[in-house]
């Protein structure tokens, strides 16, 4: 992760992978981003900027890049080092311990399931076929 620092006084508004990515203007808020996601919006890590900078619409028609450069020049890249999260309230409780019960009930199976259970272990006909070699 990466984050990213608008200083300049525009807010951008930059896609990637479906996702939209916002920059508020005036450094107001760092906003952490994947290497990729840095990689295709500023050229990150990249020596030439140009597609970059086409992609931003900075420099439509490949003419005065020097400053697009300088445009690109006010967005700061720090690294993230650990992603925090708020101290609120739990959105859910998990249980604390396992329930008391610790395997299947036990009782008697039902005439309905003693049927059933002989059904499935003798079959016979078009649905046993899988089974013979």
């Amino acid at each position: 992760m990466i984050g990213v620092k608008n200083t300049s006084s525009e807010r951008l508004v930059a896609k990637y992978d479906g996702e939209e990515f916002v920059f508020e203007a005036n450094g107001s808020a760092v906003r952490p981003i994947s290497e990729d996601a840095a990689r295709h919006i500023f050229g990150y890590g990249e020596k030439d900027k140009k597609r970059a900078l086409l992609r931003l619409g900075w420099v439509p028609n490949g003419a005065n890049i020097e400053h697009a450069i300088e445009r690109l020049g006010k967005f700061q890249f720090l690294a993230v080092e650990e992603v925090k999260f708020k101290d609120e309230e739990p959105v859910s409780t998990m249980p604390r311990k396992v329930a008391e019960q610790a395997g299947p009930e036990q009782r008697d199976l039902s005439p309905a399931e003693i049927e059933h259970a002989k059904k499935l272990a003798h079959q016979e006909g078009k649905t046993k076929q899988f089974g013979k070699t």
